[in-house]
């Protein structure tokens, strides 16, 4: 009997293909929503996600681990993520499933990532927090829409 990780990996390698074009779309997409989007949108100052992870392990704002790792994980692990956990296991249409993986990323995003930068949880309630929501949202629903059903 496979394990979890088995079907998730198998999955990934017969999906391999739609799965980086669809983090690519789908993190290129999230970083222009988040800094060109909601600053036109809403009138906030553009965000800049990498720089939380500055924060977080103390370095200058604009720092390139910052970088590297916001890309890493938007990249490569969240979509392995999605695969293992929502494309498999979440309930409904799988445009439904990538939504709901937003929400599960804006939702570690919120109460992990924002604190441990040294900002108030949920980015205090204000339109960043929206502004995140969103972009989170359809991070998931393109990186769904392009991989397609579950086999």
């Amino acid at each position: 009997m496979e394990n979890l990780l088995d079907i998730g990996v198998s999955d990934a390698r017969k999906k391999g293909l739609r799965l980086v074009i669809g983090a690519v779309v789908a993190t290129v997409v999230l970083e222009m929503m988040m800094k060109v989007g909601a600053p036109n949108m809403l009138g906030i100052p553009p965000m800049n996600p990498a720089n939380l992870v500055t924060n977080i392990l103390g370095l200058p704002a604009g720092h390139i681990l910052g970088t590297i790792a916001h890309f890493g994980l938007a990249l490569i692990v969240f979509p392995i993520g999605y695969l293992i956990i929502a494309f498999r296991h979440f309930p409904g249409p799988y445009l439904l499933r990538g939504a709901l993986w937003g929400v599960l990323l804006w939702l570690g995003a919120m109460v992990v990532i924002v604190p441990l930068a040294g900002l108030p949880i949920f980015f205090g309630f204000g339109k960043p927090m929206m502004a995140a929501l969103v972009a989170h949202v359809v991070y998931g629903l393109i990186l769904a829409a392009i991989i397609g059903k579950p086999d």
